[in-house]
């Protein structure tokens, strides 16, 4: 299965990050039109009880993943500003999408009139704007951050990423310490408490600023190693389980998921989610046409071929053993 995009997308320059290839930058035209069409066209339900066989054929999963290049789909106009292009991006692929990208609320008593955040909206299976994927805060953007989970209201956030991985700098340290408070900008956050557990910890903030006090939990996920996968499908199912059954998610409020660049963890993160979702809902999984939905919503969405294969392995297990 094929698509070819080349009538459409202008490759200029090739970049490698983790073992995947990206177009560095690209021209689009008409990039709605041309995505919906392809939407219309693109699937590949597998019911769930025939996804052990189906995985079985590794030749046709890794045909399904490179069949979509490994690039932008649409336009980063406001990201490419001068202003932000280097200042608000960890990575230079880490720029939001114009068409769904976070807008930071501005008041009247914001010095930094700048709405620009490297964070982007991408739907669940059920619910629109469900997740908020974005990149590990700097500490030039800590402030932002808190700001668009305070001004959203968002009510958890899950890091896929190590502080430090293989030596590098992949994240910074953007929450308090445990029974501390750290103002960022207008936000003043305060860690109440701190649960360990196997695999992930669990803090609890309180979020204080112009509207009152909102209630945020983080769980930090330490099982996932950059540009690899976890070694256990149930490690990672159990921490979907935790978040999905808190009654924080109850409340349908944006989930923000973020790893270092806010692409490929964050993004099979939101992948697997939506494929349980679609499993438990209609009886089959379509895990080749989300897979190019996450695309359109965040450049660089599951980035190599190794975390598509993780989504099939997470399935499995997961209706195995519901």
């Amino acid at each position: 299965m094929n698509i070819v995009f080349t009538s459409v997308i202008r490759k200029i320059g090739l970049t490698s990050y983790g073992g995947a290839i990206f177009s560095a930058e690209v021209d689009i035209k008409e990039p709605t039109i041309i995505l919906k069409h392809y939407f219309q066209k693109i699937t590949n339900e597998v019911k769930i009880e025939q996804l052990k066989n189906f995985v079985a054929n590794e030749k046709g999963i890794k045909e399904e993943f490179d069949s979509l290049p490994c690039q932008k789909y649409h336009k980063c106009c406001v990201a490419r500003k001068p202003e932000n292009i280097d200042s608000k991006h960890r990575y230079y692929f880490s720029q939001a999408y114009d068409h769904n990208r976070v807008i930071l609320k501005m008041m009247f008593s914001d010095e930094d009139s700048n709405d620009y955040i490297a964070a982007s909206r991408v739907d669940s299976f059920l619910i629109p704007g469900r997740f908020i994927a974005t990149q590990a805060p700097l500490p030039e953007t800590f402030a932002d951050f808190w700001k668009m989970i305070y001004d959203y209201n968002c009510s958890q956030i899950v890091t896929l990423n190590e502080l430090f991985e293989d030596g590098l700098t992949k994240g910074h340290k953007y929450w308090p310490e445990e029974a501390t408070s750290k103002q960022f900008g207008s936000i003043l956050v305060k860690n109440n408490e701190i649960r360990e557990g196997n695999d992930f910890t669990l803090n609890f903030y309180d979020l204080t600023g112009y509207k009152g006090t909102l209630k945020v939990e983080h769980y930090f996920y330490k099982e996932w190693p950059d540009h690899g996968v976890p070694n256990d499908p149930k490690s990672f199912l159990n921490l979907i389980k935790v978040v999905k059954q808190s009654p924080a998610h109850q409340t349908i409020k944006p989930v923000v998921v973020h790893c270092s660049a806010g692409a490929g963890r964050s993004c099979t993160f939101i992948l697997i989610y939506n494929m349980i979702e679609m499993g438990e809902k209609c009886g089959n999984v379509d895990i080749y046409k989300y897979f190019l939905q996450l695309r359109t919503q965040r450049a660089y969405a599951v980035e190599t071929l190794k975390q598509y294969n993780f989504v099939y392995e997470c399935l499995i297990d997961y209706f195995s053993n519901n």
